[in-house]
């Protein structure tokens, strides 16, 4: 009889809400005043809070398994549990206290407080400060876990294998240290051994009791919420373009006359006739032929003074042979 009235009361069902339950209760009030107008000016200061309360459930695993989530954890601490109640319950009455704001302002009209910034107040002093309370307090919680799952390690020995590998590696590091600091303290040695074979039970420890994740169990899907921003009062500039000026192209019928082949000089002869050499295919096998083309050249005629037309220099024409020099 002593054993069952001994049993754990978080072991039972009863009709309290759970953590979980509690938390997806006040996000989804976060999520409701947020997107309500007039609560506040400004959405996103509701926003950081929601942020800060999204943060905690995640690194707490608020929304986890069954197996790993906070009730799990916290089911022998009632103490705990009980704080973390009270401060949710804090957040949801902040929340709902808007309403009743709301629903107030028409019949007292003559209040001298405004109520955005009473609003205002509440959410950064009051839930901000009751969010920084739920963070000091699980860390206090994940502190407590931890060293918690340090002395279950250090109690576990049921595991043969793991034993046997750990003396093993005991005597393996004792050797070590003796013969690569062969002045190492006693003190010093033992603590390394120690050290070095409680990581590895650790590690033993870690992979017979792995965390048992159900991958369906899920937290709740909250769909994300749509601000609603304020109005801008006035028109708008209305923007208006200019018409198009650009102008149309001209279209022509006539065919494009092709412009004559420049003449050949004296000065562009050889230069024409490089350029059609190499011209042609490299593959093509070269014939023993001169590379001038032009059995001819022309010339343009003398100019009638001493002072050439072309390049300005003055030429001075002393035989009669004029045309030869000039060329």
């Amino acid at each position: 009889m002593e054993s069952l009235e001994c049993e754990d009361v978080f072991l039972q069902h009863d009709l309290s809400p759970t953590i979980a339950e509690h938390a997806t209760q006040c996000q989804s009030l976060f999520n409701k005043y947020m997107v309500m107008p007039g609560i506040v000016p400004d959405p996103s200061i509701m926003d950081d809070q929601l942020a800060r309360f999204s943060l905690w459930s995640s690194n707490m695993d608020v929304y986890g398994p069954l197996n790993v989530s906070l009730d799990y954890r916290l089911r022998f601490s009632p103490t705990a549990a009980e704080i973390i109640h009270q401060l949710l319950d804090i957040i949801c009455d902040t929340l709902l206290s808007f309403t009743r704001r709301v629903a107030e302002d028409a019949s007292d009209s003559e209040s001298d407080v405004d109520p955005a910034e009473e609003n205002i107040l509440k959410i950064t002093e009051t839930i901000g400060g009751t969010l920084t309370r739920l963070f000091r307090l699980s860390n206090a919680v994940r502190k407590s876990a931890k060293a918690n799952r340090a002395r279950k390690i250090e109690r576990y020995r049921d595991d043969e294998e793991a034993n046997k590998a750990i003396e093993e590696l005991r005597l393996y590091t004792k050797c070590y240290i003796e013969f690569r600091f062969p002045q190492a303290p006693e003190a010093l040695c033992s603590a390394l051994i120690e050290a070095n074979a409680l990581r590895l039970r650790r590690l033993y420890y870690q992979r017979s009791h792995r965390r048992r994740i159900d991958l369906s169990v899920q937290g709740p899907e909250t769909p994300p919420p749509v601000v609603q921003l304020p109005r801008i009062t006035g028109s708008a500039a209305a923007v208006r373009f200019a018409p198009n000026v650009l102008p149309k192209p001209a279209t022509t019928t006539k065919t494009p006359t092709l412009s004559p082949a420049p003449a050949t000089n004296a000065t562009t002869a050889r230069q024409t006739a490089v350029a059609a050499f190499y011209a042609k295919s490299a593959t093509e096998v070269p014939q023993a032929r001169s590379v001038l083309v032009n059995n001819k050249l022309s010339f343009p005629p003398v100019p009638p003074t001493q002072e050439c037309p072309y390049c300005g220099v003055i030429v001075e024409f002393k035989n009669t042979a004029r045309s030869l020099l000039w060329q």
